[in-house]
């Protein structure tokens, strides 16, 4: 009767060690697989980030381009004001001109009309 119960107690043994090995070998498992999950999330999580920089990125661009095309407009808009101040300014010195001459002609013409047709200063 030693003997077999050895036999049960060695078959136990075994069935134990059989158990623990598959627990282990099925934690492994879990363990790898949660890994590879986390791995595949990390990776997401990366594109997503890439993807959201490559927007922001864009959209800065776009937002820049807008602003020196405006800064351009709005320059090329002032020089044209200053281009055409200018013009004003030198049309209206013209028109003063034009009527400081036709003024002293005037005048020329009433000095010679009043003093008998010789020409006054």
């Amino acid at each position: 009767e030693g003997s077999l119960g050895e036999l049960e107690a060695r078959r136990l043994r075994d069935e134990r060690d059989r158990t623990l090995r598959d627990e282990l070998e099925t934690h492994r498992e879990l363990d790898r697989r949660q890994r590879e999950e986390r791995d595949l999330d990390d990776r997401r999580h990366r594109d997503e980030r890439d993807q959201i920089s490559e927007r922001e990125a864009s959209r800065l661009r776009d937002e820049r381009d807008r602003t020196s095309r405006e800064e351009c407009e709005a320059r090329s808009r002032a020089e044209e004001r200053e281009r055409m101040g200018a013009a004003a300014l030198a049309n209206a010195a013209h028109a003063a001109a034009l009527r400081d001459q036709a003024s002293a002609a005037a005048h020329n013409a009433a000095v010679v009309t009043a003093g008998g047709g010789e020409a006054g200063a």
